[in-house]
């Protein structure tokens, strides 16, 4: 049977984790405090995700294997993490774990969702360390549940249900369920939510976050349309967010909150993240988190009490060491790797970052009553746990390098080129160079030099940056049609001519 990623399933893979727990700093640090790390012990699947969860001053971190079993580690009030007794989900394939919630009598509570046969299980625990295994009841059909909140009665989940006839193949619609027991569930419509009758009525809800005054905001969409679901009875019903500028986004994901503020990711608009001021009622652009225009890399994000987190790459905030002025200038700098890597930013209101000393392979952050910053991390050997302390401001990242630039006579799109004049003419090679497009034109080869795409090794003397890449030369169009590429010297290194057919490439 073919078999598709949980609609949940983590964008971060992590590989099988070493045995073995130990401390291990965590760098940068600086004068008034230093990250401490713990590595912690327990494989987690390629297509799972480590959970990391606080209530207080405890903290929960949930291993799940792609096997099914879950190895869970709980430190209290600041202690480090002790490893608690592994257990199976008894689901396999394709599941994955929700963070888990703290429930008002005091125990742990989660989902395994997912799986072969696309069933939900609930997992409880009054310790941390120990836990069980229940069926569950209400949660009919092939569902699959993506987020999960404690309400003061209960809980509430989200998630879909799949109607295609193999269930891996999807058709999806949103839906709601609330239980006051965790065990037996209630399902609850979304409103706005077409019936399923192909992929253009497929609906999909993926984040849940509660907000002000009990209420919660759940996020997905509706058909081809965004969708904000509110509600302000624990789940018992919900309301459709009409907001006239997430009705404009392609998508909005991710929402955290903090009491009344909420951010979002979204696509499709000027910025990548949407503020609220009022619970998810009414939205605004966030101007104060910028990425380039031509970015679509996704925005992550994560709430540690009052704090928000992301990583911002260098180019995120505007110091691009891959643009063609960059390579041009030196190939040396932007080979793979060179210039600064990226880094963790904080704000407390979600308009006004800085980037900040700290860990950038997030995979989750939390905060404890007491102030201290916990942020979990894939590393070398394993997931690691990093904290900083409590009342030790986060030191500033230190400013970032920016690379040597030149000015480059380049065509705009849509422009044709000018003979005679020379073009800075970076050359993808994924597909090689025997055909290439410039000048919105395909072009063959016409010499028999040799050839280059991404696996080959580099002809020698061309301008291709140290490891592989892209060939960073020039072209001039001839008044006979014949394009001639060349070095920064003139050295020629191919030649091309209009090719009959469109180049394309997959």
């Amino acid at each position: 049977m073919s078999r598709t990623l949980p609609l949940g399933a983590a964008l971060l893979a992590l590989v099988l984790v070493a045995s073995g727990c130990g401390d291990r700093p965590a760098p940068p640090a600086d004068a008034q405090g230093e990250w401490s790390g713990q590595r912690l012990a327990g494989p987690v699947g390629a297509d799972q995700s480590p959970r990391l969860v606080t209530d207080g001053d405890d903290a929960l971190v949930l291993l799940v294997s792609e096997h099914g079993r879950v190895q869970p580690h709980v430190s209290r009030d600041g202690a480090p993490f002790a490893a608690g007794t592994p257990f199976a989900t008894g689901l396999d394939g394709f599941f994955d774990v929700l963070t888990p919630v703290r429930l008002a009598d005091g125990s742990w509570y989660t989902v395994a969702t997912g799986g072969d046969d696309y069933v939900v299980r609930a997992l409880r625990s009054a310790d941390g360390l120990t836990w069980t295994v229940e069926p569950t009841t209400g949660v009919t059909d092939r569902a699959e549940l993506s987020a999960l909140v404690a309400t003061a009665d209960g809980v509430v989940a989200v998630g879909v249900r799949r109607h295609a006839a193999d269930p891996s193949m999807g058709g999806f619609s949103a839906l709601a369920w609330r239980s006051d027991d965790g065990r037996a569930f209630t399902e609850v419509a979304l409103p706005g939510v077409p019936a399923y009758r192909g992929y253009r009525s497929e609906s999909s809800v993926s984040g849940l976050v509660p907000v002000a005054g009990g209420a919660l905001l759940a996020t997905g969409r509706a058909g081809r349309s965004v969708r904000l679901w509110r509600s302000a009875d624990h789940g018992a019903s919900w309301t459709v967010v009409d907001d006239p500028l997430v009705a404009r986004a392609d998508g909005i994901e991710r929402p955290i909150a903090d009491g009344d503020r909420v951010l979002a990711a979204v696509s499709g608009l000027s910025h990548p993240t949407l503020l609220s001021d009022d619970g998810g009622r009414s939205w605004r652009i966030n101007r104060g988190l910028a990425v380039p225009f031509e970015s679509d890399e996704p925005v992550w994000l994560w709430q540690a009490g009052s704090r928000l987190l992301t990583v911002r790459s260098p180019a995120d905030d505007g110091v691009d060491w891959n643009r063609p002025e960059v390579c041009y200038a030196d190939l040396d700098q932007c080979r793979a790797g060179a210039g600064p890597g990226p880094r963790l930013a904080l704000s407390e209101d979600g308009e006004h970052w800085r980037a900040v000393a700290g860990p950038t392979d997030v995979a989750a952050a939390a905060a404890t009553a007491d102030g201290r910053l916990l942020v979990l991390r894939a590393g070398e050997k394993g997931v690691l746990v990093d904290t900083w302390p409590a009342g030790v401001p986060l030191a500033d990242a230190p400013a970032l390098d920016r690379p040597r630039t030149v000015d480059l006579v380049r065509l705009a799109d849509g422009e044709r080129p000018e003979v005679g004049t020379r073009y800075a003419a970076p050359l993808s090679t994924h597909c090689g160079i025997d055909p290439i497009w410039f000048g919105e034109q395909s072009w063959q080869r016409t010499d028999d030099g040799p050839g280059y795409d991404g696996g080959d090794r580099p002809p020698a003397g061309w301008p291709i940056p140290p490891g592989g890449g892209g060939v960073y030369g020039y072209a001039t169009l001839g008044a006979d049609g014949v394009l001639t590429y060349t070095d920064g010297d003139g050295t020629v290194l191919a030649t091309y001519e209009k090719a009959a057919e469109p180049f394309l490439c997959a």
